[in-house]
């Protein structure tokens, strides 16, 4: 049964995801070399962005659009961890 602090512990990484996904469209959209994968992961980044700044996010759906997105965007920015942000998604949506 889900508790005050699982639901705090659940809107602080949301909140922290909010941020971090929001960055990395920032950082993708100034990415100096163009490319497919680089225009996929922007565009597949920019769909997850609007999907977590809904009031109450479908969690099916961000964890499919983290699942397709995570390839991709490695592929682009190595540097990525996509490891921890796939956690991220996960204690974000923890219920």
């Amino acid at each position: 049964m889900p508790t005050e602090t699982d639901d705090a512990g659940t809107a602080d990484a949301l909140g922290r995801l909010r941020d971090y996904v929001n960055a990395l469209v920032d950082v993708i959209a100034t990415h100096p070399e163009p490319s497919l994968e680089r225009d996929e992961a922007q565009w597949r980044l920019e769909e997850l962005a609007a999907e977590l700044a809904a009031p109450a996010p479908s969690a099916p759906r961000v964890k499919a659009r983290w699942i397709k997105l995570a390839p991709v965007l490695t592929e682009v920015r190595p540097d990525v961890p996509a490891a921890a942000v796939g956690e991220l998604v996960n204690a974000a949506f923890r219920r």
